[in-house]
């Protein structure tokens, strides 16, 4: 093949993509879809600044996430599982739009309520639908750009004082056009690359523990609802 050849063939494929971008709809809310009930999916954190083979910070010598998991069970219940950069893992459930976790796999176990909306979730993986996403609005919508041969909506952050980063740092995000799932943010130099959203026929099973979190909150909500009852008489 000669180089003529290899250029037009490089031209055509270009003029393709661009032609692809132009008839790709702008987006609509929702801007995120939630993933639903029976599915699972993943991201990877990473630094594209630190050197070869070392985790994001460990030339610091910081404990930082390098892997998220989270499986979504046919019958509702959330697992998600954040894998540290020395190897250790922590687990929390979402049940009953509930957050259930026991720090440091000891003690009693936590009810706390999901962080979902910006700040708080951009390095919080505790949230409903992707984490570091709360703060993407049609405001910040800069266009469409291919990444990964997906077709997605590019939104686009400078002013990030109220996230308390860096002012250099940018806030980006690739939403795929065509499922409306994350496909890669950006948080300053810290990037979130997202997997498929997959199908998970399962359930997710809560140990014991945690089972026993659930019941003592519905016995609490109950008696609640029964002094709220009363006191309307």
């Amino acid at each position: 093949m000669n180089k003529f050849v290899s250029f037009v063939l490089i031209l055509a494929a270009a003029l393709t993509a661009v032609m692809a971008q132009d008839q790709v709809p702008p987006p609509k809310p929702p801007l995120v879809r939630m993933p639903p009930a029976g599915s699972e999916w993943s991201l990877e954190i990473r630094n594209p600044t630190a050197p070869r083979g070392e985790s994001p910070e460990s030339s610091s010598g910081r404990v930082v996430p390098v892997r998220f998991e989270m499986r979504i069970g046919r019958n509702g219940v959330q697992q998600g599982t954040t894998r540290f950069s020395d190897g250790h893992t922590q687990t929390f459930y979402v049940v009953e739009d509930q957050i259930l976790q026991q720090h440091d796999n000891a003690g009693d176990v936590a009810v706390l309520a999901p962080r979902d909306g910006a700040p708080l979730d951009l390095f919080d993986f505790r949230v409903r639908s992707f984490p570091a996403l709360g703060w993407i609005s049609l405001r910040n919508y800069v266009g469409v750009e291919t990444l990964g041969k997906q077709p997605c909506h590019k939104y686009q952050l400078q002013n990030v004082a109220e996230f308390e980063l860096p002012e250099k740092d940018v806030l980006i995000a690739w939403i795929r056009a065509g499922d409306g799932f994350p496909q890669r943010v950006q948080i300053g130099e810290v990037v979130y690359e997202f997997s498929e959203v997959r199908p998970f026929s399962g359930e997710v099973s809560l140990p014991a523990l945690f089972q026993a979190a659930v019941e003592k909150r519905r016995a609490e909500q109950r008696r609640l609802n029964a002094l709220k009852a009363a006191n309307k008489y």
